[in-house]
């Protein structure tokens, strides 16, 4: 599964892939990868998209 928007902090992300391959070949994460910062990611974006439907 994609996740299509997340919200970390105050940056927002939208129709992004898991992750991405550098100029050398490395894989960058774009979305949370322990579980901390999932919780936190999760949080950020359901309040987010809350408070945008207010």
């Amino acid at each position: 599964m994609i996740i299509r928007i997340i919200k970390l902090g105050n940056t927002i992300y939208e129709n992004i892939e898991p992750y991405y391959i550098d100029e050398n070949g490395n894989k960058i994460w774009n979305i949370p990868t322990n579980i901390n910062e999932l919780k936190q990611a999760l949080i950020d974006t359901v309040r987010w998209q809350a408070h945008k439907k207010l």
